[in-house]
C-alpha cells in the first residue's frame, strides 16, 4: 500500500470534514431544519465535484466520504427534524443503504452516470437552492408571538381526563412556507394579595415562589408549519395547596403587566409582558 504525505493530508482533511458537519449540526445558523439540510447536501455535492477535478486517487475517495456523509447527516437530520417515529428512520436509513450500494455496483463498471460536468450542475443547483431558501431564511425566519390572557385563571379539562388551571393563549404564527423550529415558551408571573401566614404549612416559602414565577405553554410543536394555539398554564402542584388556605383559584383575576407589583390587597395574578410576547426558558414547569 503507497501511503504518502498527500495521502496522510488528504485523510486528516475527511477526518476535519467529517468533524465540521458533526459541528454544524449543534449550531443554529438557521431558523429552519430544511435550510440546514439543504446546506449540508449542497456543500457534500460540491466538495465531490471539486475534489473529482484531480486524478489523485486519495483525493478522490475522500471527497466521496465526504460526500457521503453529508448526504447521510442531511437526510437524516431533515428526516428526524420533520417526522417522528422510528420507522421512518429506520426506512430512510434502508433507502440510503440501497442507494449506496447501487453507487458501488456501478462505480465497478465502465459506465459513468455521474461526470464531471453532470457532477458541476447538481452542485450549482443545490446551491441555489440553499441560496433561496437561506434568503427565506433570513427574511421570513422569525415565528409571530400573540398573547391573550383570561380574565381569570380558568380550570380546563385535559385529553386524560386531569384538571389543568390555564392563565391564557398564546398563539404562534409561521409567515415562512419553511418549517421553522420552535422552543417551548414561558412567562414570568407574580401572584400577590395571598396571606398564607398560619394557614397552610410554609406558607411563607410558598408566597415567596409564587411571587416571582414562570408560567409555561404547553409544548408547541417542533418545528411548526403554520400556526398554532397553545395554553398557558398555572402549576397544578400550588392549586390544592391554595384551596387548602382557603383560596380559590379559578377566582384569582389575570392581569397583564410591565413589572409585579410590590402588593395587593386582593390575590391577583399578574403576567409580565415587556414588549416580547414570548420568553423562551426552562424546560420543566414548576410543580
Amino acid at each position: 500500500m503507497d501511503i504518502n504525505i498527500r495521502t496522510i493530508l488528504a485523510g486528516i482533511g475527511g477526518v476535519t470534514g467529517i468533524g465540521a458537519v458533526i459541528s454544524f449540526l449543534q449550531t443554529e445558523l438557521f431558523s429552519s431544519p430544511v435550510t440546514t439540510a439543504i446546506a449540508l447536501m449542497a456543500v457534500g455535492l460540491l466538495i465531490l465535484a471539486i475534489t473529482h477535478w484531480t486524478e489523485d486517487k486519495a483525493i478522490r475517495n475522500i471527497g466521496v466520504i465526504l460526500c457521503s456523509f453529508s448526504i447521510i447527516a442531511s437526510v437524516l437530520y431533515g428526516v428526524i427534524s420533520l417526522t417522528s417515529g422510528t420507522l421512518t428512520v429506520t426506512l430512510t436509513l434502508a433507502i440510503l443503504t440501497i442507494g449506496f450500494l447501487a453507487a458501488a455496483y456501478i462505480s465497478q463498471t465502465e459506465r459513468k452516470i455521474l461526470t464531471q460536468k453532470k457532477l458541476i450542475v447538481i452542485s450549482v443547483i443545490f446551491l441555489c437552492f440553499f441560496a433561496f431558501t437561506a434568503v427565506v431564511d433570513a427574511v421570513m425566519g422569525e415565528l409571530g408571538y400573540n398573547l391573550k390572557l383570561e380574565d381569570t385563571i380558568t380550570e380546563v379539562e385535559s385529553a386524560d381526563y386531569r384538571s389543568n388551571y390555564i392563565v391564557g393563549t398564546l398563539t404562534v404564527s409561521n409567515p415562512s412556507f419553511l418549517p421553522l423550529d420552535t422552543e417551548r415558551q414561558s412567562y414570568r408571573a407574580c401572584l400577590t394579595g395571598l396571606n398564607l401566614s398560619n394557614k397552610i404549612e410554609n406558607a411563607d416559602e410558598i408566597e415567596s415562589v409564587l411571587g416571582d414565577m414562570r408560567l409555561q405553554t404547553e409544548q408547541i410543536p417542533d418545528p411548526l408549519f403554520s400556526s398554532t394555539k397553545v395554553n398557558i398554564l398555572f402549576s397544578t402542584g400550588f392549586v390544592s395547596r391554595l384551596e387548602k388556605a382557603g383560596v380559590s383559584v379559578t377566582d384569582i383575576p389575570v392581569v397583564e403587566d410591565t413589572q409585579c407589583p410590590d402588593s395587593t390587597e386582593q390575590p391577583r395574578l399578574t403576567v409580565i409582558v415587556n414588549g416580547d410576547t414570548g420568553v423562551s426558558g426552562i424546560e420543566e414547569p414548576y410543580r
